[in-house]
Protein backbone atom coordinates (compact mmCIF):
# COMPACT_ATOMS: atom_id res chain seq x y z
CA UNK A 1 0.00 0.00 0.00
CA UNK A 2 1.30 3.46 -0.88
CA UNK A 3 0.59 6.50 1.21
CA UNK A 4 0.28 10.04 -0.05
CA UNK A 5 1.77 12.64 2.30
CA UNK A 6 2.55 10.11 5.06
CA UNK A 7 4.02 11.69 8.20
CA UNK A 8 5.50 9.58 10.99
CA UNK A 9 6.17 11.17 14.34
CA UNK A 10 8.24 9.89 17.23
CA UNK A 11 7.05 10.98 20.67
CA UNK A 12 9.64 12.24 23.15
CA UNK A 13 7.56 11.28 26.20
CA UNK A 14 5.82 7.94 26.81
CA UNK A 15 2.21 7.96 25.57
CA UNK A 16 0.04 7.22 28.61
CA UNK A 17 -3.51 7.48 27.22
CA UNK A 18 -5.49 4.32 26.52
CA UNK A 19 -7.67 4.00 23.40
CA UNK A 20 -10.85 5.27 25.12
CA UNK A 21 -9.19 8.37 26.61
CA UNK A 22 -7.39 9.14 23.33
CA UNK A 23 -10.66 8.86 21.40
CA UNK A 24 -12.32 11.35 23.76
CA UNK A 25 -9.60 13.87 22.88
CA UNK A 26 -10.03 13.27 19.14
CA UNK A 27 -13.85 13.56 19.28
CA UNK A 28 -13.47 17.27 20.04
CA UNK A 29 -12.13 17.69 16.48
CA UNK A 30 -13.95 14.93 14.57
CA UNK A 31 -14.21 15.52 10.82
CA UNK A 32 -17.42 17.01 9.45
CA UNK A 33 -17.90 17.77 5.74
CA UNK A 34 -17.83 21.41 4.64
CA UNK A 35 -20.87 23.49 5.42
CA UNK A 36 -22.54 25.87 2.98
CA UNK A 37 -20.25 28.79 3.87
CA UNK A 38 -17.02 26.81 4.38
CA UNK A 39 -14.35 26.29 1.75
CA UNK A 40 -12.27 23.79 3.79
CA UNK A 41 -12.81 21.39 6.68
CA UNK A 42 -10.50 19.05 8.57
CA UNK A 43 -10.63 16.74 11.57
CA UNK A 44 -10.19 13.11 12.66
CA UNK A 45 -11.81 10.00 11.14
CA UNK A 46 -11.83 6.33 12.01
CA UNK A 47 -9.10 4.17 10.43
CA UNK A 48 -11.83 1.54 9.89
CA UNK A 49 -14.13 2.35 6.93
CA UNK A 50 -17.39 1.70 8.79
CA UNK A 51 -20.05 4.30 9.50
CA UNK A 52 -19.97 4.24 13.32
CA UNK A 53 -16.46 2.91 13.90
CA UNK A 54 -14.35 4.38 16.73
CA UNK A 55 -11.85 7.16 15.93
CA UNK A 56 -9.03 5.07 17.44
CA UNK A 57 -8.52 1.37 16.75
CA UNK A 58 -6.33 -0.45 19.25
CA UNK A 59 -4.44 -3.41 17.86
CA UNK A 60 -0.99 -4.92 18.11
CA UNK A 61 0.09 -2.43 20.75
CA UNK A 62 -0.62 0.48 18.39
CA UNK A 63 -3.32 3.17 18.31
CA UNK A 64 -3.84 4.11 14.65
CA UNK A 65 -5.92 7.19 13.88
CA UNK A 66 -6.65 9.06 10.67
CA UNK A 67 -6.67 12.78 9.82
CA UNK A 68 -9.16 13.84 7.14
CA UNK A 69 -9.43 17.04 5.12
CA UNK A 70 -12.00 18.15 2.58
CA UNK A 71 -12.83 21.04 0.28
CA UNK A 72 -16.21 22.53 -0.54
CA UNK A 73 -16.02 21.16 -4.10
CA UNK A 74 -15.70 17.61 -2.76
CA UNK A 75 -18.48 15.50 -1.29
CA UNK A 76 -16.04 13.21 0.55
CA UNK A 77 -16.96 11.76 3.89
CA UNK A 78 -14.64 10.06 6.36
CA UNK A 79 -12.57 7.29 4.85
CA UNK A 80 -13.36 8.09 1.23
Amino acid sequence: MWFKNLVLLRLQEPFTLDAAAFEEHLKARAFTPCGVLESFSDGWCSPIPLEHAPLVHQGGGRLPFLPQAGRADSSKRCGQ
